[in-house]
């Protein structure tokens, strides 16, 4: 039951979230886009094995903005999935998935000079990994679910109404985790989807950064070719370290470079 209170409120918050921003937020131009890149994946799982495992293939997502002068908010879902390979399994048998939806709401607090602003705000939303480990166990699949509220700033470089440079650093603050138990016995794996999906909400622990540290990074480059489009070319970072005292640590490390057009 404590489990369900946790969840209920954190849909609550964010829904607050959403409706304060909606208030508060001047009118101002709505883009829906969508973004393709290539990623690297990498990761040491230590409920598995001390062992790095590592890949490169595909991300994309989509999004809707909504960006005023003074105010800025965005709700993007992106997925980047790898093939895994480690110096003892080269063939690349296992695989990571990493799905995320989160919302952002920035507000102006500073034009620096007439190029340079800073925006400064919230952030929310989930973010969960899988891992299968194809040759190391009786394939249980590995994960980490976060539910987080955290902080989120943001500075652009404006020269033309056509072109933007700006870089977006967020991390949470709060987060409600789940993580596979520090004894994750072989063959108690149920293919059934109802006992997969309570797998990666069991054990949810509130905790915050001395236990669930993730620092985000996006750099990007937006520019417009023609009335109806804007084109958009990006840099993503992120690291994530877990230390839940009921699992073992946990480290992943990912880079995305990618293109999306706006319209």
């Amino acid at each position: 039951m404590r489990k369900e209170l946790v969840c209920i409120q954190v849909i609550i918050l964010l829904g607050q979230g959403i409706a304060f921003s909606q208030d508060t937020v001047e009118p101002g131009g709505t883009d829906l886009g969508f973004s393709l890149g290539v990623a690297e994946y990498q990761m040491r799982e230590n409920a598995l094995n001390n062992i790095r495992h590592r890949g490169t293939l595909a991300s994309g997502g989509i999004s809707y903005e909504r960006i005023g002068e003074i105010s800025r908010q965005k709700v993007e879902f992106y997925l980047i999935f790898s093939t895994l390979k480690s110096r003892y399994d080269p063939d690349k048998s296992s695989f990571a998935a990493n799905p995320s939806l989160t919302y952002r709401y920035a507000r102006k607090v500073r034009n620096i000079n007439q190029e340079l602003s800073l925006f400064l705000g919230g952030i929310t939303g989930l973010d969960m990994h899988h891992e299968w480990f194809d040759n190391w166990d009786d394939s249980h699949l590995y994960w980490l679910t976060a539910y987080y509220l955290g902080i989120d700033g943001i500075l652009t470089y404006r020269n033309s109404r056509d072109s933007e440079l700006f870089l977006e650093i967020a991390t949470p603050v709060v987060a409600l985790i789940s993580r596979p138990p520090e004894r994750f016995l072989y063959k108690v794996a149920n293919p059934k989807f109802s006992w997969v999906v309570d797998e990666l909400h069991s054990n949810l622990r509130l905790t915050s950064v001395h236990e669930h540290f993730v620092f985000n990074i996006n750099l990007g480059y937006t520019f417009r070719y023609s009335r109806r489009f804007t084109q958009r070319l990006y840099w993503r970072f992120s690291y994530t370290s877990n230390s839940v005292p009921y699992s073992k640590d946990l480290t992943i490390l990912t880079h995305v470079f990618g293109a999306g057009f706006v319209f």
